[in-house]
């Protein structure tokens, strides 16, 4: 095979990974999003939200860094634990800074997204994380 086949072949190839990947990381994420409304009677900080399809890409990428945070979490690592961290991955992605874990009246809508995510990504209804 020509050279120029290969590297058209693996660009191809890089371009069909990443576009699975995105929609792995969205769908996660909507899961999450999804699972904290659910808890919460679809309120979040302290305001009603909008269906996941609504959301601008402003409002839905800390969902996304939650999701990141909850797939890459550390085998071990208590359920309490990931969504405290999640939550956190959450704040640090708008520059805000997170209530503390302790006080946070919002600790049960946090899990509630930590078990959505890791249902979704473990129900093999989305691709797996590349290197898993």
């Amino acid at each position: 095979m020509p050279e120029e086949d290969r590297e058209w072949a693996q660009a191809v190839r890089d371009c069909c990974i990443r576009h699975v990947y995105r929609r792995r990381r969205d769908a996660i994420a909507q899961s999450a999003y999804e699972g904290y409304l659910q808890s919460s009677g679809g309120v979040f900080d302290g305001a009603p939200c909008r269906p996941w399809p609504n959301l601008s890409r402003h409002a839905s990428e800390p969902w996304r860094a939650f999701a990141d945070r909850v797939d890459d979490a550390p085998d071990g690592e208590s359920e309490i634990e990931t969504a405290e961290a999640a939550a956190r991955e959450y704040w640090d992605s708008l520059y805000r800074e997170a209530p503390p874990w302790d006080s946070d009246p919002d600790q049960t809508h946090w899990l509630a997204a930590v078990r959505a995510a890791r249902r979704k990504a473990l129900a093999g209804e989305v691709p797996p994380a590349r290197g898993r």
